[in-house]
């Protein structure tokens, strides 16, 4: 399922198939200049690929320019600030989970000794 988008300059570019995505991980995981970019951040190229699909301008460039324009890594440095602040949150709302999974079953042990004595 080919699907075709117009990209802010007007040029178009196909997202959206199978075949085109492994394509796209294989030059995000080769090209030079994202592989430190990303290591900076302490993304895998599936991860970044997740993040940035759906921004055209940035999937052509990654795809099509030797040379990543300032203006794209800038908004590649963005989807990765985003990528990050949710994974920190995510991993915050995880540990709370889990406090209270733990609080829950202290409780729950409380409430079964009372209820053996009386």
């Amino acid at each position: 399922m080919n699907t075709q988008e117009s990209t802010s300059d007007g040029s178009s570019t196909r997202t959206s198939t199978p075949g085109n995505e492994g394509q796209i991980l294989d030059v995000i995981s080769n090209r030079e200049d994202l592989k430190s970019f990303l290591a900076n951040y302490g993304v895998t190229a599936d991860d970044f690929y997740k993040e940035v699909r759906e921004d055209l301008v940035i999937v052509r460039d990654i795809m099509t320019e030797p040379e990543l324009s300032v203006n794209v890594m800038k908004r590649i440095e963005g989807k990765l600030e985003e990528f990050q602040a949710r994974k920190q949150i995510e991993t915050a709302k995880s540990s709370m989970e889990e406090k209270i999974r733990q609080r829950m079953e202290m409780l729950q042990k409380r409430l079964d000794g009372n209820n053996e004595n009386l």
